[in-house]
């Protein structure tokens, strides 16, 4: 049985998430699917410093697909181009972009609740040099179902916020969102989120983080 989830507007009228439907149009994400299908994969690291310190490897198993400079160009030029609509809604300036990164979700695969960025992780050995995160991205370029058929497919892997509630002393509740193949997320670095195991076919994103 399909899990709760709850509509991106539940999210957009809070503040907590900015949406662009249609960053990629239909033919351009079945062309990327196309194009994806039999690149090369690795497992994807862990770059949360906490969790490396912990040797908390399982906190995530994610592969990553490499993929050529123009698939990358394609997302970050239209990401920079969102940069003034990104200050606007979250009230930050913004200087860069970290270079997009396409990740590949099996039967099985996950990532477990965690921040992008927090202040204390510029304190850590091999991140004194990275630019602190200020706003995540995602683009999903699969489809969410009950009973994945198509190559664009996948059941379970729900993104999962986690937002305080007054009713509950404040304690993080996790609120699946549904997501919108196609449409691009973008939300504040710090914001705790997950990605649920995957139950079949294959949860492809894209990745990145504006600084």
């Amino acid at each position: 049985m399909r899990r709760e989830t709850y509509p991106l507007d539940f999210f957009t009228r809070q503040g907590l998430l900015f949406a662009q439907p249609e960053f990629l149009s239909s033919a351009e994400i079945q062309a990327l699917h196309g194009q994806l299908a039999d690149k090369k994969t690795e497992m994807a690291p862990i770059v949360n410093p906490y969790a490396q310190a912990k040797n908390r490897q399982g906190d995530r198993k994610t592969a990553q697909i490499e993929v050529s400079d123009q698939l990358r160009h394609l997302v970050s030029d239209r990401l920079i181009a969102l940069r003034g609509s990104f200050e606007t809604f979250f009230q930050v300036r913004l200087r860069g972009l970290e270079p997009p990164a396409f990740l590949k979700y099996l039967p099985g695969y996950y990532f477990k609740p965690h921040r992008d960025w927090l202040p204390e992780f510029a304190k850590y050995p091999g991140m004194s040099h990275l630019p602190p995160r200020q706003i995540s991205t995602i683009l999903l370029l699969s489809r969410q179902v009950e009973h994945p058929r198509k190559q664009d497919e996948y059941s379970g892997g729900e993104l999962v916020f986690y937002l305080p509630t007054e009713a509950q002393g404040h304690t993080l509740i996790g609120r699946p969102l549904e997501p919108p193949s196609g449409t691009l997320i973008a939300f504040r670095s710090d914001l705790t989120h997950e990605v649920r195991a995957v139950n079949a076919g294959e949860r492809i994103s894209v990745v990145s983080w504006l600084f």
